[in-house]
């Protein structure tokens, strides 16, 4: 509960946002979904339109298939905290510059305090930019890290694994695509890392 609470005051502190020109197009600030309490913590890349319209993120197809993609791997929204590198949805769908992105840094890092996750997934090219990864197709399978200002100045390094975005999947074909089943590997991956991490059997 002290975990919600804290979430709920971040919602309060960011709302009517104008740190960046998002503002101008965003229908509301999407925030997260998912559990406070998960030990995975999916940073995908900006909110679509159906995410705007509702205000959480991972809704629609792509969220529908990476609720899909989760099932498969055995895990459910109680597994994951989901959330996006930037907060508002981009005119058009595009890409979130990177000052658009540095702008929104401050409340993923506090989401990560508030979560204290033991494992990242990271979703798509903007995603994995918090990695310094430029490509997801040649870095997506493999264990990587993310470091981050956090805890009142100190820097935190993350575990993560890099993974294609559900929209990428959803246009790929689906279930049944190689993307599917490479993205679900990856969520495989990941919750393994968390048990490595953790030095503790999950479940």
């Amino acid at each position: 509960m002290i975990r919600l609470r804290l979430l709920d005051k971040l919602e309060e502190q960011w709302k009517g946002c104008e740190r960046c020109d998002l503002s101008r197009s965003r229908a509301r600030i999407v925030h997260w979904r998912g559990s406070p309490d998960a030990p995975l913590f999916v940073i995908g890349e900006a909110p679509s339109a159906a995410e705007d319209a509702e205000g959480l993120p991972f809704v629609g197809g792509p969220g529908q298939m990476f609720d899909l993609i989760l099932k498969q791997a055995g895990l459910g929204n109680e597994h994951a905290f989901m959330t996006n590198v930037v907060g508002c949805h981009p005119p058009g769908g595009r890409a979130p510059e990177p000052e658009e992105v540095k702008a929104c840094a401050s409340r993923l890092q506090v989401m990560l305090r508030i979560v204290r996750p033991r494992a990242l997934l990271l979703l798509g090219s903007a995603g994995a930019k918090l990695a310094g990864v430029q490509s997801v197709a040649t870095s997506r399978g493999q264990v990587t890290s993310v470091d981050m200002r956090c805890y009142d100045g100190e820097i935190r390094s993350w575990p993560a694994v890099v993974t294609w975005s559900p929209g990428f999947v959803v246009r790929a074909g689906g279930q049944g695509s190689k993307p599917f089943q490479e993205s679900l590997s990856d969520v495989l991956m990941a919750w393994k890392l968390i048990d490595s991490v953790d030095g503790r059997p999950i479940g």
